[in-house]
């Protein structure tokens, strides 16, 4: 069997793809976090647009839009780079108390 160069080529692209996984939490938090918000918006200033895409479409309530942004925030708080910044930001705490 001969081997060609996509055969080379698939771990290069699958390792690529994989790569892509630290940061989804941190996008499908921050979009989640802003969708909620945005209709958090449109709630509080009366926006009919930011609660309901089409005028004939439902609008999303605004205990759905909380509970967006709490699952915005959840998915934010559990992502890896996330987790890093926090312990940075623990670790430069503790050394300003030390000094």
């Amino acid at each position: 069997m001969k081997h060609t160069e996509s055969d080379h080529s698939q771990p290069e692209q699958r390792k690529k793809s994989l790569d892509l996984w630290p940061v989804m939490p941190l996008l499908v938090g921050g979009l989640s976090l802003f969708v909620g918000g945005l209709v958090l918006v449109g709630w509080a200033f009366d926006i009919t647009l930011l609660t309901s895409i089409l005028p004939i479409w439902v609008a999303m309530k605004a205990n759905t839009a909380l509970a967006f942004i709490l699952a915005g925030v959840t998915l934010l708080a559990s992502a890896p780079l996330f987790a890093l910044y926090v312990r940075f930001q623990g670790d430069f705490v503790k050394i300003i108390n030390n000094s």
